[in-house]
């Protein structure tokens, strides 16, 4: 938990240390939230809101299910900042995770490694709020164990690729975990990912169901009573202005500070062989350098807006801060090319069916991204682009003919 300093700083970690949190703000609900300051990418009624996790509460709340948001350590977002009722407990997060690192030593060995004490203020916090349910987006062990005790269900809601690949989502990783650090149910978007986990999942008697993508649906079958769609629509109608072909948008994805990778130059995940393509293409092009949420939230966001400032910032059409609270379905809608080194926007674009060049290593190791988009990539909807200038280039001139002229 402690290295949750990497995403949002030292400063918030050091000050939870002497903070007071707000027991009285628990009360008995019916649906319990846990959710992190990356996810909520989209600003509505002068709120941060959280797409995916926040439309899930509002169908709940539509229902008249009393909902709470719990705020994952080390949050800045809550209270009055963020839609709902979102509260942070990161003074006793804080404190019990660096009570378990001095007294690891002295202790015994615990039964799930991580959760010595944070496993006991998840414990309060439950026990005050007694919900039916606990939906996170990959729950901690020591929350799920939590829940496990006190005999609550504990969701795992599907944010991004899942497949046979993954760290968290794999067979190789979790067929012999502990069940008792695990959720007693995984919401998917569709069928494939659910088979994925499927696999393993069932066996030990964790559920699994499809309830698909409710940020993306609400987009694709909008309700004319829904408020926030019809804003989100109204004030992206600048994009609608926009000329309405080589619209080429570029999703980053974060954690790459201090990831090198022979053959994939680029910088905090931005493929740097773009910058002359971008550049060249100036009066024919529309380019969106969308930034991955936690990037926008995190560390990387003043050195990543920094370098694209510099680099492309007296480029004409070229939008990246612009772009970075833009709805993805509203962005996709006015989108004809997608590049990325490998965000689940891949899957999220194959929707709408736009095509996705994923932009990996020259020469690409087998490993890379190898069980990733198996679908889309079997579909012809996305491809591999090995990080070049000149093949970014042909794969453009590929998919926009028209893009770089005779």
């Amino acid at each position: 938990m402690l290295s949750n300093y990497k995403v949002y700083g030292l400063k918030p970690l050091l000050r939870s240390v002497f903070k007071s949190d707000d027991w009285n703000a628990l009360k008995p609900v019916d649906v319990l939230f846990v959710d992190h300051d990356g996810h909520r990418s989209h600003r509505f009624n002068d709120k941060q809101y959280a797409p995916l996790i926040d439309s899930l509460q509002e169908s709940y709340l539509a229902q008249g299910k009393r909902c709470l948001t719990i705020a994952e350590p080390f949050s800045q977002i809550v209270g009055e900042r963020a839609f709902g009722h979102v509260v942070d407990f990161n003074g006793s997060f804080a404190r019990a995770a660096i009570r378990r690192v001095v007294m690891n030593p002295f202790a015994a060995d615990e039964k799930l490694f991580g959760t010595r004490y944070i496993r006991d203020v998840w414990l309060r916090i439950l026990s005050r709020c007694l919900p039916k349910e606990v939906v996170a987006i990959q729950p901690s062990q020591a929350l799920c164990s939590a829940c496990r005790e006190l005999g609550i269900d504990v969701s795992d809601f599907q944010h991004g690729v899942i497949n046979n690949n993954h760290p968290w989502y794999s067979t190789s990783s979790r067929r012999d975990y502990d069940v008792d650090g695990l959720p007693t149910a995984f919401l998917c978007w569709e069928s494939e990912s659910a088979g994925v986990i499927k696999t393993w999942a069932e066996q030990k008697g964790i559920v699994v169901r499809v309830i698909g993508n409710p940020w993306t649906r609400r987009f694709n079958n909008p309700d004319p009573s829904d408020v926030l769609v019809r804003e989100a629509t109204a004030d992206c109608a600048w994009l609608r202005s926009l000329p309405p072909r080589n619209r080429i948008l570029v999703t980053l994805g974060w954690g790459w500070r201090d990831l090198v990778v022979e053959g994939m130059p680029n910088y905090l995940s931005f493929p740097t062989p773009l910058l002359n393509i971008i550049r060249d293409t100036a009066g024919t092009a529309t380019w969106y350098i969308r930034p991955h949420p936690v990037q926008m939230h995190g560390e990387e966001r003043t050195d990543l807006l920094r370098y694209l400032h510099d680099s492309v910032g007296q480029v004409p059409n070229v939008f990246c801060t612009e772009v970075a609270s833009v709805p993805l379905p509203a962005l996709l809608q006015s989108t004809d090319l997608h590049l990325t080194v490998g965000s689940t926007v891949t899957s999220e674009a194959a929707v709408f069916g736009i095509p996705t060049g994923l932009v990996v290593p020259d020469p690409r190791p087998t490993e890379w991204l190898q069980h990733y988009y198996e679908s889309e990539r079997a579909a012809g909807i996305a491809e591999f682009v090995p990080n070049s200038e000149d093949q970014i280039r042909r794969y453009i001139r590929r998919k926009l003919p028209d893009l770089f002229g005779t």
